[in-house]
């Protein structure tokens, strides 16, 4: 994303959930209003948290994506496919080459 976008989205987001509790407090009670806030900030802020991490999938982090073994599962699929098609002396071959 654009950082522009992205930090105008952070100082609504920032500015919405602040003001959420003064727009409660007229309608409902204080500790609902406490409970209803923060549940929706939980969600609000965690979902800016998921958008964070979904940034840059293909990182070194845990939970990014593992190209390097979707590779490799790739390849074991062609090199069978070779195998079962052309013959072991063909799929050696590819091996080889590889």
């Amino acid at each position: 994303y654009p950082f522009p976008l992205l930090q105008m989205s952070r100082a609504v987001l920032f500015f919405w959930v602040y003001t959420l509790p003064m727009v409660l407090l007229k309608d409902y009670r204080l500790w609902s209003s406490i409970l209803i806030v923060i549940l929706v900030s939980f969600g609000f802020i965690g979902v800016e948290y998921v958008s964070m991490s979904m940034d840059d999938p293909f990182g070194d982090d845990t939970n990014d994506i593992d190209e390097h073994g979707m590779s490799l599962l790739v390849y074991e699929d062609i090199y069978q496919a070779i195998y079962r098609t052309d013959g072991p002396d063909a799929a050696v071959g590819l091996r080889n080459r590889v």
